[in-house]
Order: structure tokens, then sequence, then C-alpha cells
């Protein structure tokens, strides 16, 4: 789904693939391009199981356009990435799913940390702690990239 330009993302409005649908679409990909017996078990910490790569943690907090929001802190509690169990994340960004390896996220949040800030996200008004990543970091080191329509 592409957003007209100039136009900053509202997820309620624009995004189909949250919370729930998120996981169906990722634990659909991730069956049929690795492990045909993976399976959801929302808990906190992770999101999918596989035999094949572990524990999926499934996210898609977008930041307009270019950014993943990589979040670190929940109304002033770790959270996300902070406190994952998960080797893997999926992230959903627009018209694809990137999987990507929970310690090359803890890279990209080392060299992003300077970018740290609160955000109020849009439907909950909590005051969430994120780090910007560009996308194109995200799609530049995901071990699996995948369309999705």
């Amino acid at each position: 789904m592409k957003l007209p330009e100039g136009r900053e993302a509202n997820f309620a409005r624009d995004y189909k693939y949250m919370g729930e649908p998120a996981e169906e679409k990722a634990l659909e990909l991730i069956k049929k391009h690795i492990d045909p017996n993976a399976y959801r078990r929302g808990t906190k910490g992770f999101d999918l199981v596989s035999e094949v790569i572990g524990l999926v943690e499934v996210k898609n907090g977008l930041l307009g356009r270019t950014h993943f929001a990589l979040e670190v802190m929940d109304n002033g509690k770790p959270s996300g990435i902070s406190t994952t169990m998960a080797g893997y994340w999926a992230i959903l960004a627009w018209e694809k799913v990137f999987l990507i390896k929970t310690s090359v996220l803890e890279g990209l949040r080392k060299e992003y940390q300077h970018l740290e800030r609160d955000y109020r996200i849009t439907g909950n008004n909590k005051l969430t702690r994120i780090i910007p990543v560009p996308l194109e970091q995200i799609e530049a080191w995901s071990e699996h990239i995948w369309e999705i329509k």
C-alpha cells in the first residue's frame, strides 16, 4: 500500500496488517517459505513459534513512509526489543514483510540510539519510547523479504 506523497501514516486508517492480522500474515509467509509447521502463540515476548527458526516477534510500527519505530519502552517500562524472547522479528512495512534477526536489530538499536525519543501512539495515547530505524536498513539486513498484496 502506498501513501500519497506528504501524508503521514495513521495506522488505524491506512494499514490493514495490525495486531492479529499482522501475525496471521507473517505466519502464512513463514509457513510457506520456511516452516510449514510454524504456529501462533501470542504471548509477551514473542508471537510465533517455528521449529526451524525459533521464536518470532511480529511488529508493524511505522513512522511515516521511511522508518520503523523500534520500541524500547512503553509507559516507562522496558518493552519491545528490550524484553523480546524472540530470535527473529517479522516486520510488516507496507507491501513487504522483513524477517530479521533480533541480534541485527540490537545492532541497529545501538547505531540509531542517538535518535531515541518518546512518541505518542495514535489510538491508545500511551507514551512509547522508540528508536526510528530507516526501513532501508531493515531491508538491507533482513534474511528474508516477502511481498504482500
